[in-house]
């Protein structure tokens, strides 16, 4: 038995989810009302007299295929989704059945109908009505309102604009040009991952303060996106050569520590062979502590071992990887049944403090208070489409990526190449980031150093930021 109460504001109460337009004044539905409704009543917080059962609910009457566009019919019937989505595509109902004159109550019942059946978490279905509103602010024009030739036509794409090389400063600048033109690729398949990379030697030591109380750190996940042969890997050589000899000189300074370590470690042993034999009380031998491996990078890693290096590496570290097909679909990957990694790496977009819980390993449960994590690498665009699904989206990680697709070029041979200079000085700058030291709290914890834009930059800012999320709500 299926049991709804209708409260004085008009808002439905249901002893069980299964959501029907009713009309509480409509008799024809007061078929098989039960009078002793009285519990019922007190449940459901509404008058007695506005309960209603039914034994056999008739059906949902068919729509009204001129009440709307063939789209918001087969959603609202049949459930039928845009690829852009689920909320997307409420959005754009809303907007066909605003145009045609439905009030926003009708229309939100109608259409919160059909979302309670499309899978949404219920905290983003809580917040459907208010975006389901948003299509009544400016006028609409309803969906197949006229013939496709009486059609306002949207604006065509922009036009691929290139990478503004002469707005980073030297010797970026100039690092991002001769390596365009030595490889033959497009600027923006050496910028982005440059960018990345820069962003990586600031690390934790630095976060932009645009307000106070709100400050950003420099993380990003930047991806270069082409088909096979369209020099994808000679720019991220290119720019990755200073991170990989950093960590080769990094792996090599950790040899002769652990070699210290390792006399210290058989030291410590023979001490605690003596001190058993002894038949004095004093305290056991302290063992020596082992000094963590210092890295720049890691390419291929599990959420734990990538927690037990952060751990290590509060600076932060950077993710590279030539595909980086195999770091998203990593993403759904279930370890150990504690659930999917996607939330670990959406916190270290942000530098939250994370904690992961392993089976296995000296460290059960590691802590990292900032857990900041920089990604590059390239991708071919049907990997990235199949990669980045409607759960992707949803779940803000593809609002996360810094992507670049050029047009494609024809290879042609280069005999230029990056001067040794530019490539020293752009070296140079990267070390001087790397040494970077933040500022300390009162208890001497670190803590980043925060900076500040010029008026000039902070205007711009503004104009970009209002400009973004204008656009956005309207796509919403």
């Amino acid at each position: 038995m299926h049991v709804f109460g209708v409260r004085s504001d008009g808002r439905r109460r249901a002893l069980r989810a299964r959501a029907l337009r009713r009309d509480a004044g409509d008799e024809s539905m007061r078929s098989g009302l039960q009078r002793d409704v009285g519990p019922v009543a007190e449940l459901l917080d509404v008058d007695p007299a506005r309960v209603y059962s039914f034994d056999e609910l008739a059906p949902r009457p068919a729509l009204a295929s001129a009440d709307m566009g063939d789209l918001s019919k087969e959603f609202l019937e049949s459930g039928r989704v845009l690829p852009a989505g689920r909320r997307q595509t409420m959005f754009t109902v809303a907007c066909d059945l605003a145009a045609r004159g439905w009030t926003v109550d009708d229309a939100t019942t109608a259409i919160m109908e059909r979302m309670q059946t499309v899978g949404l978490p219920a905290d983003e279905l809580a917040d459907c009505p208010r975006q389901i509103a948003n299509a009544w602010r400016t006028p609409r024009t309803p969906l197949g309102a006229a013939p496709a030739a009486q059609r306002p036509q949207s604006d065509p794409p922009d036009a691929y604009r290139p990478f503004p090389a002469d707005a980073l400063p030297e010797p970026l600048a100039s690092f991002v040009t001769e390596a365009e033109a030595a490889i033959g690729c497009d600027a923006s398949y050496v910028a982005l991952p440059l960018l990345a990379c820069v962003a990586a030697a600031i690390g934790t030591t630095r976060r932009l303060e645009l307000k106070p109380g709100f400050a950003v750190p420099a993380i990003l996940w930047t991806v270069i996106v082409g088909e096979s042969g369209t020099s994808k890997t000679p720019a991220l050589k290119a720019v990755l050569e200073h991170v990989r000899e950093r960590q080769s000189r990094l792996f090599e300074a950790h040899r002769a520590v652990e070699q210290d370590y390792d006399a210290q470690l058989l030291e410590h042993e023979k001490a605690v062979a003596l001190w058993r034999r002894s038949t004095s009380a004093g305290p056991a031998p302290i063992a020596p502590t082992p000094t963590p491996a210092e890295r720049a990078y890691v390419s291929d890693t599990t959420v734990e071992a990538l927690a037990a290096i952060l751990a290590d590496n509060q600076r932060g570290i950077l993710v590279t990887r030539d595909e980086l097909a195999g770091w998203l679909g990593s993403l759904d990957r279930y370890a150990q049944g504690k659930g999917a990694d996607e939330a670990f790496w959406l916190s270290s977009f942000n530098a939250e403090p994370v904690t992961v819980d392993r089976r296995t390993g000296n460290r059960k449960s590691i802590y990292v208070p900032t857990a900041a994590v920089c990604v590059t690498g390239g991708i071919q665009p049907a990997v990235l489409q199949r990669a980045l699904g409607q759960e992707r989206r949803e779940s803000g990680l593809l609002a996360r990526l810094l992507l670049t697709s050029p047009p494609p070029r024809p290879k042609q041979w280069r005999e230029t190449s990056i001067s040794p200079l530019t490539r020293d000085q752009l070296h140079r700058v990267l070390d001087r980031l790397y040494d970077l030291q933040p500022d300390a709290d009162d208890t001497g914890a670190p803590r980043p150093a925060l900076l500040s834009l010029d008026p000039d930059a902070k205007r711009l800012w503004i104009e970009f930021y209002d400009a973004h999320n204008t656009e956005t709500a309207e796509h919403i």
